[in-house]
């Protein structure tokens, strides 16, 4: 490397090509050992990269999973004409029945409404689903009951159809057409009424706490 700076304008010989062409084959042995190994060369690696990841299907269909959510129940459409509506969270584990992968689907659901956010309210249903884990989008309809065995004892029958969206967004529609109302006032529990005011919404609901039927809007996302 010296002398050709200092005498940049010196013929290449032959020696330097040889001596890279020596290099090169040294270096080549590595893969052509593993290549002699394996006919298929390169593509094993990949092969072993496509084996080892999960095709869309195994990643999206789960058996079990988890979902959390909210929304607002009320008794009369359009929601500003209602005489009974309050906000509800959501939280729910399901079980898939049989194949997750099938295009149809069955699952069981236990699970807590947080009525006015906060108060669990227990719930169990069994939910029928339409269209693969790895749809964009799914529809689903379940039928299930409630009760609430921690402060006023109101339950109910529901039933809800919807749509699940990328596998993770839960949408669905609820409606509560038969239940018990509860033996108290939720709101003055709440501290939100007084108990004079819990009583006139219970004059103003036809001597109910809880106005049947009623509705729901909610939506949740799963894990």
């Amino acid at each position: 490397m010296h002398s050709q700076q200092r005498n940049p304008q010196k013929p290449n010989t032959g020696k330097g090509f040889f001596a890279a062409l020596a290099f090169t084959a040294l270096a080549c042995l590595p893969a052509a050992a593993q290549l002699s190994a394996d006919p298929m060369g390169g593509n094993t690696v990949a092969k072993a990269e496509t084996s080892a990841k999960p095709s869309p299907d195994e990643e999206e269909a789960r058996q079990n999973y988890w979902g959390f959510g909210f929304g607002y129940v009320f008794n009369r459409i359009p929601v500003s004409l209602s005489t009974f509506d309050v906000a509800i969270s959501d939280l729910w584990y399901s079980h898939i029945f049989g194949d997750p992968n099938e295009k149809i689907r069955v699952a069981g659901t236990l699970g807590f409404y947080g009525f006015a956010i906060a108060l669990p309210v227990p719930k169990v249903s069994c939910d029928l689903y339409f269209g693969r884990p790895t749809e964009d989008i799914q529809f689903k309809g379940g039928i299930g009951t409630f009760y609430d065995v921690a402060v006023g004892g109101h339950g109910g029958v529901y039933s809800d159809v919807g749509v699940v969206v990328k596998n993770r967004v839960d949408i669905s529609f609820m409606a509560v057409p038969l239940g018990t109302d509860s033996k108290r006032s939720y709101s003055e529990f709440l501290g939100t009424e007084s108990k004079e005011e819990a009583k006139e919404t219970y004059k103003a609901l036809g001597n109910h706490y809880v106005a049947l039927p009623y509705y729901g809007v909610k939506v949740g996302l799963r894990f």
